[in-house]
């Protein structure tokens, strides 16, 4: 689950930099490597696995550093939503999406989170009004989407538009379970990672079994092996970077993820895949990271 993030007070050090720098190297890396894995797994098996291993990750950490898992049948209830809106739900379309999308596009697609946090905050939080700069960002948001698919694609004369939606409502659902975690009582990090995805694993294993029966399956060498690296590293360990610099550096900080990602997605799927993103899709970047740029800009106090 990744989103804008409030402001915070918190300082940040060389080392809280170099920590964000490498949580948005191992964040991009999960787009050719779900390339990969849909290639020899079903989409649903790739985000349900993702998930599950991201899970029994936290399990350890939460049960190594003496934590306890969150209680309360509300927190609980939250928890489940934003496990499957913001982790089980776009997975599965990003892993669809990327059967046709080339990874360096999905990465570009998926910087949009940010402008879709700030449409659906307007929508649900009272005190989060669309601002002009909000509008603006979103427009160009918006525009540099339209780029990125270009009108071939949208006449229907050729492309992978449904795979783009997809991704696209991948980051719609980031976006919701983003302001639902603003509801969360304040509990341990690590807690709530873990209850999260433990409530979005069962669900999804599930459904991946009974839309593609495990004795049906076909698995790839390397297709398993992208599935262990999405849920132990680009998941599991992720959150615990994700969390511990929040707490040292501050959310707004950490969400600077959002414009370093992108670029990283496109340089492994250009060296890892051979992807050649043609100029489009680069000024489609610009566009899109200036729109994060522009909605999160506040003006200073005279």
């Amino acid at each position: 689950m990744k989103g804008v993030a409030r402001p915070s007070t918190l300082g940040a050090s060389t080392g809280d930099h170099a920590v964000l720098l490498l949580l948005s190297a191992i964040w991009g890396g999960s787009f050719p490597l779900i390339r990969i894995a849909v290639h020899g797994l079903p989409p649903l098996w790739v985000a349900a696995g993702r998930i599950a291993l991201g899970a029994a990750a936290l399990l350890v950490l939460v049960a190594t550093t003496g934590g306890r898992l969150p209680r309360g049948k509300r927190v609980w209830a939250r928890l489940s939503f934003i496990g499957i809106s913001g982790n089980l739900a776009p997975f599965a379309l990003i892993s669809w999406g990327e059967q046709t999308v080339p990874s360096g596009e999905a990465a570009i697609l998926m910087a949009m989170v940010p402008l879709m946090v700030v449409l659906v905050a307007h929508m649900r939080v009272p005190d989060e009004p669309l601002t002009a700069g909000k509008l603006a960002g979103v427009a160009l948001g918006i525009l540099g989407t339209l780029v990125l698919i270009g009108p071939a694609t949208l006449s229907g004369l050729g492309g992978h538009l449904a795979g783009e939606v997809a991704i696209l409502a991948a980051t719609v659902c980031y976006a919701a379970a983003t302001v639902a975690a603003r509801g969360l009582p304040p509990l341990p990090s690590a807690s709530i990672s873990a209850g999260v995805l433990l409530t979005a694993a069962p669900i999804g294993l599930a459904i991946a079994a009974i839309v593609a029966p495990p004795e049906t399956l076909a698995p790839t060498l390397p297709a398993l092996g992208a599935v262990a690296i999405l849920g132990l590293l680009c998941t599991g360990c992720c959150y615990i970077l994700y969390f511990r610099l929040i707490a040292r550096a501050g959310a707004g900080f950490a969400s600077m993820n959002n414009y370093l990602v992108p670029p990283f997605g496109v340089l492994y799927g250009w060296i890892g895949l051979g992807e050649r993103l043609q100029l489009p899709a680069f000024l489609a970047m610009l566009l899109i990271l200036a729109g994060v740029l522009v909605q999160s800009w506040r003006r200073k106090p005279a």
